[in-house]
């Protein structure tokens, strides 16, 4: 169960499910898919945006017709924090992995709508930060608590659907440490693998550093942040691509927008590259840059990097040091000190590092399935 599937939506939670669910049928296991629709969010309010009746409904008569062993569930966005509950009145067990900060985040994120990190959720706060109201965030913080009052017993529904999800839930599965602790669920710590093979990159041929940021263009990923940082380097010893998706963020597309008018200031385009065409973009690169501004549960492309010997240059957060822990890291945001690592790597030129070796999809599956037999053995007790 989650938001999205590939190739309409193509994050990496849908992209580590589709790999999961491949690997699951090939050793012989029968596997559906409860999945929100590409604009099951568009229309629905916020109350519905985590309480949905009718999601629950149909999620009930497809229990009724599949009669499922398990329920994975990976992200309720779309769908309904109710959807739990309702498999557990059915008898049926449920795991849950975590993937970010949805379940105490309407934004997911922990980023609010002016850009700043978050704290955690508290309910005038969410308010202020997700009230549907146009205009609200051009006004600041504290005028917009004013207008978000009305708001706030919604979010504190949505905080009460939290605690009935975490009595519901019989494992939570998290893989990161930071992300289960952040969100108060004891889960079993399980890194994500490699969705696929990942050979060691070729070595460099001469020339200037090949400079990669990966991800989709929205402002938390921080795409703006390398394009500042690059303004004073030598263009001459060194070239930079720009990979991802260009997607609406809060339900704009402008800063994608803005991402490619500042890209071709710089005579650059931004590419759009399916998953099975990154192990290409990687090969073709030296460098990896990820200067994300929210805390990220388990970044798919640093594994990809790591695996292949790409050196990394990261903002200093969790997720990014449970993967690499001795990856060159900047504080968030900071970009004169993504300047600074980018000058010292331009200094050391092309190069590879020894790869790394990370769980491969088949290994993940068999620990999958020893916690879905756990599961089912405590749950028939």
């Amino acid at each position: 169960m989650l938001h999205g599937w590939p190739p309409a939506q193509g994050g990496g939670t849908e992209l580590y499910v589709e790999a999961l669910r491949e690997a699951q049928r090939q050793v012989g296991w029968e596997v559906g898919i409860f999945v929100a629709g590409r604009d099951a969010q568009a229309g629905r309010g916020l109350r519905r945006s985590f309480c949905d009746w009718e999601v629950e409904r149909k999620f009930e008569a497809a229990l009724q017709k599949e009669r499922p062993d398990i329920v994975h569930v990976h992200h309720l966005t779309g769908l309904s924090m109710g959807l739990p509950v309702v498999a557990k009145k059915r008898g049926i067990p449920v795991v849950f992995t975590l993937h970010d900060w949805w379940l105490s985040c309407a934004r997911g994120q922990r980023v609010d709508r002016w850009g700043r990190p978050c704290p955690g959720p508290e309910p005038r706060r969410c308010a202020a930060c997700v009230a549907p109201v146009p205009g609200l965030g051009r006004l600041g913080p504290q005028v917009a608590r004013q207008v978000g009052r009305p708001w706030v017993p919604i979010m504190e529904e949505r905080e009460a659907s939290f605690e009935v999800l975490k009595k519901t839930v019989d494992q939570w599965v998290s893989p990161s440490l930071h992300l289960a602790r952040g969100l108060g669920v004891p889960a079993l710590h399980l890194p994500l693998p490699l969705l696929r093979p990942f050979a060691p990159a070729p070595p460099p041929p001469p020339g200037p550093l090949r400079l990669l940021f990966a991800g989709a263009m929205i402002p938390t990923k921080g795409p703006q942040l390398v394009l500042e940082a690059i303004q004073t380097l030598p263009r001459k010893k060194f070239q930079l691509r720009l990979v991802g998706p260009l997607v609406p963020y809060a339900g704009q597309m402008r800063f994608a927008e803005s991402i490619v008018g500042q890209a071709a200031a710089h005579g650059l385009t931004v590419e759009q590259r399916s998953h099975a065409e990154m192990e290409g973009v990687l090969n073709e690169s030296d460098l990896l840059l990820f200067p994300s501004i929210w805390e990220e549960n388990s970044p798919s492309i640093l594994r990809e990097a790591a695996a292949m010997g790409l050196p990394v240059i990261a903002s200093d957060l969790s997720g990014v040091r449970e993967i690499l822990p001795d990856v060159a890291l900047f504080p968030v945001g900071d970009v004169g000190a993504l300047r600074q690592l980018l000058r010292a790597e331009l200094q050391r030129g092309r190069r590879r590092l020894a790869p790394r070796l990370f769980p491969s999809m088949a290994e993940h599956r068999m620990a999958l399935e020893a916690v879905y037999g756990s599961v089912k053995a405590n749950f028939l007790r």
